[in-house]
């Protein structure tokens, strides 16, 4: 290796970070390149997942992907509408992309023509017309004709948008040469639109440049035409208003549609269907609007080359309503349509999951596709093939039911339709009878079922068999008996013989008995039921009752326990304080001088100094406590002794009140120490008056138990 040839320099900083930022955006656009692979796999399996399409563009705008851009945007229009945005990036990349400016307008003029088809946009519109028009500066007079109907396309699509019709005729009116400007500008007067008053000074702009001379009588003509429209704006501009104050809200524009549709001034069918156009662009997706725009036309303006592509935009937008996939077929069928193609659309329909998921839908196109093979059928002079055509139709239609709603449809539609037909047009009793006898054994306990049955056989004057199949509903537990009876009472009145009248007769008047009975044990398992329930609420309210009480009484002692145990705490330190008190003035009384002066020097000379911070009290343990407790009883107990002999040489009765002051005390059991010098006094040390009163007790008066002495000291302090 030639080393001179070697590059030795040394990668700076900054080499190093646009390394990593490359490798970066490497690893991002590896990463999105599987999640196209991804999305891409996606839609070979299901092409009709609409949110894997926008994630698939989205990832392909962000890289250098046009071709394949391109195409899933073009699978994309196929299966469903573009919305106003999505159009206008897909216009904006065509324009961008490295093409000849004949495959650009190639593929540009198809898209603003899908664009169209789809919605009602002003600023596609818009873009159209500034397209046509710069590819006219761009190419010359050659397509000047070819602009100028490009234009007037632009304008008869969006001319009864009241609102903002004016963006797009200004590009045209701008385009047009002089020699026409008077005849533009007076038609444009006469159509209805929000920015009247700008055109009408437009053209008065115009005439003075142009026709000064003739001013005046120029713009008396206008402004006869100006007058007329401004009347007439003036009538839309609440409505208009309120449709931008409510962010352009769906029932605003219901409001505005029956207003302009009831209107006398400059309304039309044109008018109408533009705020319906309008509301479509904003609510693509309400079956109802789509609905009620289709009747509307339907009323107004039934033109097969209006009406049908309505419906098909309709169903591109809501593909799972079997009511406007049958609105597209009809009217394929009145624009003469081969069969082919109305046969094609239904079974797009039926091919849609969401469509056949609904029972209602599925009937709705199944009916439909059975009457278009009915109504082609000369029955003049029927040929084999629309005989089998039709009858073809009703067979698929139960196989579709069967195969989509196993338990049928509960009104039997299709196949009474399909019964009617084969008896009535073809002839094929016996295949209307089976048809009816296998409605009836899947909906035995319908009565109308068995109404309709036998309204078949009447229709055909098969008395027998109405009233054998009235004897055969009257066996079953149908759901409104009642009706069954009044109709075959009926019957019999208007066919029957005098025995088959009898014989009907004493057949409801059983059936309505059994039926009364049944009534009443209902009624008395109602009122049973009601009773039992009643039970169980009144015992669920006493249950709710207790625990709420039971609630209350936790609460109030989970309250209460914190001052309670602070009660008791101080009660038991005042009673040893007490105590303690009482132990120490008797022990005081039984010692020496000496000795206390013998103590308390032993004390001072054995005892070691301790400080004031630990000098503090101390609660004493659970043993000292109930020691110094025995210890006080005891010494009470002595003095108690030695008070009854004293009393026993001075006076005889002190005994009796020493006994009751010892009982009552005895009875308190544990409470304030006596003779503390607090509180209620001794019995036996209290004043002359007390004793005197004491002294005159009986032995009857004499308490013996705790509530007597209760009783006796009240009475005495009273």
């Amino acid at each position: 290796m030639d080393l001179a040839l070697q590059d030795t320099t040394v990668p700076s900083d900054s080499d190093h970070g646009a390394t990593a930022e490359a490798s970066m955006e490497l690893q991002a656009e590896g990463d999105v390149m599987e999640q196209i692979a991804t999305a891409l796999d996606q839609l070979n399996q299901d092409r009709s997942n609409y949110n894997t399409y926008i994630q698939l563009i989205t990832l392909l705008r962000q890289v250098d992907m046009p071709e394949e851009l391109e195409q899933v945007r073009v699978d994309l229009h196929e299966n469903f509408p573009l919305y106003e945005q999505m159009y206008l990036d897909w216009i904006n990349d065509i324009k961008q992309r490295d093409l000849s400016q004949e495959k650009k307008d190639e593929m540009l003029r198809r898209v603003y023509d899908w664009a169209a088809d789809d919605y009602l946009s002003i600023p596609i519109w818009e873009s159209f017309a500034n397209y046509v028009v710069e590819n006219y500066q761009r190419v010359g007079d050659v397509i000047k004709e070819e602009t100028r109907r490009d234009l007037l396309k632009a304008v008869a699509a969006t001319n009864n948008h009241v609102a903002e019709s004016q963006r797009i005729w200004t590009i045209y009116a701008d385009f047009i040469e002089d020699d026409l400007m008077k005849k533009v500008y007076l038609e444009r007067l006469k159509v209805l639109h929000m920015d009247c008053a700008d055109t009408f000074s437009r053209y008065s702009t115009w005439v003075t440049e142009h026709d000064n001379a003739n001013y005046e009588e120029t713009m008396l003509e206008a402004n006869k035409i100006y007058a007329k429209t401004k009347a007439a704006v003036a009538d839309r501009e609440f409505y208009e208003q309120a449709l931008k104050d409510s962010g352009y809200a769906l029932d605003r524009f219901y409001t505005y549609i029956e207003f302009e549709k009831s209107c006398k001034k400059m309304s039309n069918v044109g008018t109408v269907r533009n705020l319906y156009e309008r509301a479509i662009t904003i609510y693509c997706m309400d079956v109802n609007l789509w609905e009620d725009y289709i009747h509307y036309m339907m009323q107004a303006a039934r033109i097969p080359t209006i009406v049908t592509p309505i419906a098909a935009r309709a169903v591109r937008n809501c593909p799972w309503s079997g009511s406007l996939w049958s609105h597209y077929a009809r009217f394929l069928e009145s624009g003469d349509a081969p069969k082919e193609d109305v046969y094609a659309v239904i079974d797009k329909a039926l091919a849609d999951r969401t469509l056949v998921a609904s029972l209602e839908d599925l009937i709705a196109v199944l009916t439909t596709k059975c009457d278009y093979a009915r109504r082609r059928v000369d029955w003049q002079n029927p040929d084999t093939d629309s005989l089998a055509d039709l009858q073809m139709a009703f067979e698929e239609a139960l196989i579709h039911i069967g195969q989509h709603f196993p338990d049928g449809d509960p009104y039997y539609r299709v196949e009474k339709y399909y019964a009617t037909v084969m008896s009535k047009r073809f002839g094929d009793y016996d295949k209307g009878k089976e048809l009816w006898q296998g409605i009836v054994q899947r909906h035995g306990k319908s009565a109308q079922a068995w109404l309709e049955f036998i309204q078949f056989e009447r229709s055909l004057g098969h008395v027998a068999e109405c009233q054998q199949l009235f004897r055969r509903a009257m066996s079953k537990n149908v759901d409104y008996p009642q009706q069954l009876m009044a109709e075959w009472t009926t019957f019999e009145h208007e066919y029957g013989t005098l025995e088959s009248l009898e014989s009907t007769m004493v057949r409801v008047y059983q059936k309505n008995k059994s039926l009364a009975v049944y009534q009443q044990r209902v009624e008395e398992r109602k009122e049973s039921v009601k009773l039992i329930k009643h039970k169980q609420q009144k015992g669920a309210h006493r249950s709710r009752l207790k625990e709420n009480k039971k609630a209350r009484r936790a609460e109030e002692q989970a309250a209460a326990a914190p001052a309670a145990a602070a009660a008791s705490s101080e009660t038991e330190d005042h009673t040893m304080t007490e105590a303690s008190n009482a132990d120490s003035t008797r022990s005081n009384k039984r010692k020496r001088p000496d000795d206390d002066m013998d103590v308390d020097e032993q004390t001072t000379t054995d005892q070691p100094h301790v400080a004031d911070d630990d000098a503090t009290f101390k609660k004493p343990s659970r043993p000292i406590k109930k020691a110094k407790m025995q210890q006080t009883r005891d010494l009470a107990k002595e003095d108690d002794q030695d008070q009854q002999h004293q009393g026993n040489e001075g006076d005889h009765d002190e005994p009796a009140r020493s006994s009751i002051s010892h009982r009552g005390r005895g009875a308190r059991g544990r409470g304030r120490p006596r003779n503390t010098g607090r509180g209620r006094p001794r019995l036996g040390t209290g004043t002359s008056t007390r004793s005197s009163a004491s002294s005159s007790e009986t032995p009857e008066t004499r308490p013996q138990t705790n509530d007597d002495f209760r009783a006796l000291l009240l009475g005495k302090k009273k």
